[in-house]
């Protein structure tokens, strides 16, 4: 019985120390590394140890322990679609729809955890795992990790310009946008910065900022009035606009994964970008005098009219500073390295000079050293890689004469062999592009320039007028090579080519109300003297002061290009419309190659002055003006009906434009009038009864500076939808305020003369038109 108490109780113990060395050896460990992501149970070592410690065990049972360790790189994507941004001047976000996408990855050593264990048993993990201590939650979250990385991160917005009648868009029905290519300001900003984080279990929260690559596309539309046929905004940015530019942002972004074994988490960012301000001319009506409190169709009329409503040039400014935030997604990926076997080794437990079965499973740490080999490793180190860059002469560098040739310069990537030599070649090629002869060749230490000998400059000289090299660098113990690099010295290319430019005017657009150019532009193709030559190729051709081209003809392009053979001439023509009326210089650039073994630009920079187009409207036109009827209207003395017709030829009609230029009179006998006593009756038109084309519809009233708002100084009609045809007659009627007898007077007892001269103005294109004027006299 005593022996089988012995035996239960022995098999209890044995037990208990299972379940022991299971829970200090195996749980613990796990449980620690999953709570504080640490990466490496080596780094989160004894007091007095290095972080970069060797962690062994021992065997158990003749088989080695493995352990995984956890490499401290660590990846986080994020993205969504959805963001929102400040206001900016002149312009509104345009929705949510903001996307952001970002990548960072994260390389460092992770703080060494602490926890509160009982303190005689050590400060450290391993010291409590040791003696059994029971790891908590909090004491394996109590450590705060800091991380050094690198953002790479994509975004986008989007701005809306402003509307231009601030808000009364409403009170004009047919106010749309008649011509759109792009509705908003897109901005793209891609940055590549250093970002720093601090991380816990949940919650990581991070800073980046830095310089970033912004790609601008500018909107462009016009805004008008369909069913009166007038612009009221041309929002273009010049041609010159710069898409790329260099800006900057600043964000603080919080993740939070609420999972803390699962990658997948949320992440919350905000932050400022800004980029270099630019500013800009849009051509748009001034609506400061339009009194939108009328009609919509007076409202309409009044933004028709050139007088009220003109076209100015007013200046914006693109998008440039804004704060900004998105709400998204984010993963976090901390990858593992392979399944490693640690070294073993026993340690001896109980007295001094016992052995044998008295040995226990433990831990060892070895300190390592980064600059001597351990001596348990026999395996051969690889050798370091590298890679040779040559920086000059560049690429498909091209040069006039051997002289211009600068030094050979190169540097190395990655870790070079200590005391390497490298040898420097440099070929000539012949017409097949193969290599012909060797030109020099020296051994040069790391990074070490080279010029060329002066027996090498005189080979250059003493071969072909159009010749092209090749060099390269090899690192001679190892044998490892740069990337051949050609260049090429060329008197001048196959040769060169002169132009000649011919601006003509033709007349003014239509749309815009700017001026016509015709431009003619010839190109001859000169060959290098001694030589053949070769084929230049064109395919496009820039405004580089502004404005735009079209028609070109005959037109060429990438695929299909403007070819030119030696001692050859080839001309185009198309039509150019400058950015504004100022502009008094027009130049443009032509893109092409030569058909030569390198490719060689061959672009040319031509331009010259722009003469002023001048409207010479009336030599083209013939204006006919019947003879005006007058009729006093018997309600009121004082309004006068005038009708008449208005005939142009060889040209349709556009528009009409009415005014009194001038009117007198005479009372008999003397003093039987007030004369003008308002202005009502000083020789204006009034509104009411007022007819064109036999219709008061298209009619556009230019208002008095003060008084009654029916009576005006101008009256402008406007044929819609289209014009009328030549030698068509127009009839008008005005009704005119003028002097009358005095009150209680009847006309016959006092006689007036009047004298009225009116002017007449005949439009028949955007900006041309002609001014007849015709005076007649009648009385009451």
């Amino acid at each position: 019985m005593r022996i089988n108490g012995l035996l239960q109780s022995l098999k209890r113990w044995t037990l208990w120390g299972a379940v022991w060395a299971f829970h200090a050896w195996f749980v613990n460990p796990l449980y620690l590394m999953a709570q504080s992501n640490e990466a490496s149970v080596g780094t989160a070592i004894q007091n007095g140890v290095r972080e970069d410690s060797t962690f062994t065990s021992m065997r158990s049972a003749g088989r080695p322990i493995t352990i995984k360790s956890v490499t401290p790189i660590q990846f986080q994507f994020y993205g969504t679609p959805f963001g929102t941004s400040s206001h900016v001047t002149d312009a509104k976000p345009d929705g949510w729809l903001m996307p952001q996408f970002g990548f960072s990855v994260f390389k460092s050593s992770p703080n060494r955890p602490r926890f509160s264990g009982a303190p005689q048993q050590g400060r450290y993990v391993v010291d409590n795992i040791a003696a059994g201590s029971k790891l908590t939650k909090a004491d394996a979250a109590r450590n705060m990790r800091s991380r050094w990385g690198l953002n790479l991160q994509a975004s986008s917005y989007a701005f809306t310009p402003h509307h231009l009648l601030d808000g009364y868009e409403n009170k004009v029905s047919t106010f749309t946008v008649t011509e759109v290519s792009r509705k908003n300001w897109n901005l793209l900003f891609l940055s590549l910065s250093p970002v720093f984080q601090l991380e816990s279990d949940a919650i990581d929260i991070a800073f980046q900022a830095g310089p970033s690559l912004v790609q601008t596309q500018a909107p462009a539309f016009q805004q008008g009035d369909t069913g009166r046929q007038a612009l009221y905004q041309d929002y273009h940015v010049p041609n010159d606009f710069k898409k790329w530019r260099i800006g900057a942002e600043g964000n603080v972004r919080i993740q939070w994964r609420p999972l803390k074994s699962f990658p997948l988490g949320l992440f919350l960012q905000g932050g400022y970008n800004w980029q270099p301000s630019y500013s800009f001319l849009v051509r748009e009506r001034d609506i400061s005098k339009v009194n939108f409190n009328l009609s919509p169709d007076e409202i309409r009329f009044q933004l028709s009219n050139a007088q009220l409503a003109p076209f100015v040039e007013k200046s914006y400014s693109i998008p440039h500073g804004f704060f900004q935030g998105h709400i998204g997604l984010s993963i976090v990926f901390r990858p593992t390295n392979k399944t490693t076997r640690p070294q073993t080794s026993r340690m001896q437990q109980g007295k001094p000079g016992k052995s044998g079965r008295g040995v226990e499973q433990a831990i060892v740490f070895r300190p390592t050293n980064k600059t001597t080999r351990p001596q348990t490793s026999r395996m051969q180190q690889p050798q370091p890689e590298f890679r040779i860059v040559l920086d000059q002469p560049r690429p498909r560098a091209v040069f006039r004469s051997a002289e211009q040739i600068p030094a050979f310069r190169w540097h190395v990537v990655g870790e070079a062999p200590p005391n390497g030599q490298y040898l420097i070649e440099i070929f000539q090629l012949n017409d097949r592009g193969e290599i012909s002869s060797q030109i020099a060749s020296s051994v040069l230490r790391q990074d070490q320039p080279y010029r060329l000998p002066t027996e090498a400059f005189s080979k250059m000289r003493e071969s072909q007028r159009i010749r092209y090299y090749q060099w390269k660098i090899t690192e001679t113990n190892t044998g490892t090579s740069s990337p051949y690099a050609t260049f090429s010295v060329q008197g001048a290319s196959c040769g060169t080519v002169t132009d000649s430019i011919q601006i003509t005017c033709d007349g003014w657009d239509v749309k815009t109300g700017l001026p016509k150019y015709t431009v003619k532009i010839c190109l001859t193709n000169h060959p290098t003297q001694s030589t053949s030559g070769c084929n230049v190729d064109y395919t496009s051709i820039a405004s580089s002061s502004g404005g735009s081209i079209s028609g070109l003809s005959p037109a060429f392009s990438l695929s299909s290009p403007l070819t030119i053979s030696p001692n050859g001439t080839a001309c185009f023509t198309f039509t150019y419309i400058p950015a504004s009326l100022s502009q008094s210089t027009a130049s443009f650039t032509v893109f092409g190659n030569w058909q030569d073994q390198l490719g060689n630009t061959a672009n040319l920079l031509t331009g010259d002055s722009l003469k002023s187009c001048v409207c010479h409207a009336c030599d083209s036109l013939d204006i006919q003006l019947s003879t005006p009827q007058v009729q006093m209207q018997s309600a009121d003395p004082h309004l006068f009906t005038i009708t008449g017709t208005v005939t142009a030829t060889p040209l349709p009609v556009y528009a009409l434009e009415f005014w009194i230029a001038s009117f007198s009179y005479t009372a008999k006998p003397g003093g039987c009038t007030t004369g003008v006593d308002s202005i009502e009756h000083s020789g204006v038109i009034v509104g009411t009864g007022t007819t064109v084309n036999g219709s008061s519809s298209n009619l556009v009233f230019g208002n008095a500076s003060f008084g009654n708002p029916n009576v005006f100084k101008l009256l402008k009609w406007m044929s819609s939808p289209s014009p009328i045809p030549p030698n068509t007659p127009i009839p008008y009627q005005l009704v005119l305020g003028l002097p009358a007898p005095l009150a209680g007077l009847d006309p016959s007892c006092c006689q007036i003369e009047y004298t009225v001269c009116l002017q007449v103005r005949v439009f028949y294109d955007s900006c041309k038109s002609c001014v007849k004027t015709i005076c007649f006299s009648f009385h009451n």
